[in-house]
């Protein structure tokens, strides 16, 4: 989990790894920023029960500890699949709802939660990222084929210049072991050639 600033505001991002599919991800991400949501909103309530003059607070603002200006920080968390077989699993957690003979009204007014699931292994156009994540995409996805990640590392001169931790979070999940005892060996300059 990490805070992103965005000029004098942030978000809450999280990540959530996963190598096999948790087909109840929908429920899991929506107790992750639930529980993210009512860390803030703790933190807001204590900073309004511990104001010296209450004064100015309405009944509501007041008796729950949220004023009516209080706003919480965005949340998102992105689940990163590294699997093998496609993701099946829901996206929703109406994906996960038994809806079966619900009147159209009431299944249209239930609250849906979406997921964000990168398919990496699956992924066609590392292009949209904007960081080194990219590289780091593209070798894990190259990894089980020792042909495609030889050309992917000798076509790129990314990556005769990593950052350490890019080097790290790559060789992790592409489970290069061998690359990590070898990183010593590797550095030039405070980078991973």
């Amino acid at each position: 989990v990490r805070k992103v600033a965005f000029g004098v505001n942030f978000a809450v991002i999280g990540v959530e790894d996963q190598e096999t599919i948790d087909y109840s991800m929908s429920l899991r991400t929506l107790e992750y920023d639930a529980g993210e949501y009512e860390k803030q909103a703790a933190k807001i309530r204590k900073n309004v029960r511990s104001l010296p003059d209450k004064a100015g607070l309405c009944s509501g603002e007041y008796l729950y500890g949220f004023r009516k200006s209080d706003r919480l920080s965005p949340v998102e968390t992105i689940i990163l699949y590294f699997g093998t077989k496609p993701w099946d699993g829901p996206r929703s957690l109406k994906d996960m709802l038994d809806m079966t003979d619900m009147p159209r009204q009431i299944a249209d007014n239930i609250s849906d939660y979406k997921i964000k699931v990168i398919d990496v292994m699956r992924l066609e156009n590392t292009d949209v990222f904007r960081t080194d994540i990219k590289q780091i995409f593209e070798y894990i996805k190259a990894a089980p084929d020792k042909k495609k990640l030889r050309e992917l590392i000798e076509s790129d001169p990314y990556f005769k210049d990593m950052e350490e931790d890019a080097f790290d979070a790559a060789v992790c999940y592409a489970k290069a072991n061998e690359m990590m005892k070898k990183k010593e060996y590797m550095r030039e300059d405070g980078k991973i050639n």
